[in-house]
């Protein structure tokens, strides 16, 4: 298994990008979402404002305005990273579209990129893990994430394939 994948060239698209921010911060996703945690909130605040009413009249009445307060605050902030995140996508969308096709070849020592803005090369040791996304592979690198595409590979090769050779290369799982 030694010798190099040359995958490519290829595009990079805007639904190949979400996937790969997506697969970048896997890590960090909400397991239930901001609606629910609002939801609770709200209900949390309604429950406490009844219970603090009864035993302190002058704080039960303006607690579940505080703690609804504080759920729509949650929700504006949510809102914002959404929109940050859309800007980002904007932006690599942006330099992807400027830099061409590109061709990525991968071995033993890490994997290259060119297209026509330049080269990058990265050691295996640069990638924390990979992960399957719908339109290919994607090599997580701290918050980076680098796609490669189900449809940019050699002929005959399948990402199972291409998975095995970059978990023997690089240790990767």
């Amino acid at each position: 298994m030694t010798e190099a994948v040359t995958l490519g060239p290829y595009d990079t698209d805007a639904g190949l990008m979400a996937q790969a921010m997506a697969c970048a911060g896997r890590g960090r996703k909400r397991a239930i979402g901001a609606p629910v945690l609002l939801a609770v909130i709200f209900a949390v605040s309604l429950v406490a404002g009844q219970v603090i009413g009864a035993v302190a009249p002058g704080l039960g009445a303006w607690l579940p305005a505080f703690l609804v307060g504080i759920a729509a605050g949650l929700g504006i902030a949510a809102l914002y990273f959404m929109v940050q995140r859309n800007r980002v996508l904007a932006r690599s969308l942006a330099v992807t579209r400027r830099q061409g096709p590109v061709t990525a070849v991968l071995d033993a020592s890490g994997i290259r990129f060119s297209h026509s803005l330049g080269d990058r090369r990265h050691a295996w040791e640069a990638f924390d893990g990979m992960e399957d996304i719908p339109g290919g592979l994607c090599l997580v690198s701290g918050g980076l994430a680098y796609p490669l595409p189900r449809h940019a590979l050699p002929e005959g090769m399948t990402l199972a394939d291409l998975r095995a050779r970059i978990a023997a290369w690089s240790g990767l799982s």
